[in-house]
């Protein structure tokens, strides 16, 4: 079954979720990665349901830039980034536009 659109809670379905969750378990899997961008309530959602630890696209291309990092100015300037992103998901859309006039210091 395709979904037409991401379930809003958790991005795919619930049987989805019970068959992902079944992989975790038999293969003692701690961190699942999708491949697209999640709200933060799909990534708490998911994160309670399958019981480990869920990131998305953009958290592991920051992740992976910053394992490569070979300057302290281009890892504080990763960690900035990233808390901007953290920041910029978790204010509401209401909010967006100064949001992110503070996260791009505009």
């Amino acid at each position: 079954q395709t979904l037409e659109k991401p379930n809003n809670k958790t991005y795919v379905g619930q049987g989805k979720l019970e068959e992902i969750k079944i992989i975790i378990q038999s293969m003692d899997i701690t961190l699942v990665i999708f491949d697209d961008e999640l709200t933060p309530s799909q990534m708490r959602n998911i994160e309670d349901i399958l019981e480990c630890k869920i990131i998305d696209r953009s958290m592991l291309i920051l992740d992976i830039f910053a394992k490569r990092a070979k300057t302290k100015q281009f890892t504080k300037y990763l960690f900035i980034l990233r808390g901007r992103i953290i920041l910029i998901r978790k204010c509401s859309k209401k909010n967006k536009k100064d949001i992110w006039r503070i996260a791009t210091w505009n």
